[in-house]
């Protein structure tokens, strides 16, 4: 939780300072929650496969890529920020890369 939290505020307060509309705390785990689902589903693959080796290189990236794509589109919506698309996926991919992390370690 505690993760989940720190990186939850970090988040929220980049969004706020880098957009002009803002946006609110509850709508920022809300979104940064329902687009952390693939890495439940690459948690739930780490069962039968070793996530530490061949595999893990592949499908750890992808599904990084995949979370912070979708919540950098969905935060680009609500903040009306189409030109910052990209400024708004890295901070979002380190969040998630920290999920990540912690699922295959």
């Amino acid at each position: 939780y505690v993760v989940f939290v720190t990186g939850l505020l970090a988040l929220w307060a980049v969004l706020n300072l880098m957009s002009m509309k803002g946006i609110d705390i509850y709508r920022t785990a809300s979104v940064l929650g329902y687009c952390l689902l693939p890495i439940v589903l690459l948690a739930a693959l780490s069962l039968p496969l070793d996530l530490t080796g061949a595999w893990g290189a592949l499908f750890v990236p992808l599904t990084v890529f995949w979370c912070s794509n979708a919540a950098a589109l969905f935060f680009v919506i609500i903040l009306q920020a189409d030109d910052q698309r990209w400024l708004l996926l890295y901070p979002v991919m380190l969040f998630y890369t920290g999920f990540a992390l912690i699922t295959i370690f």
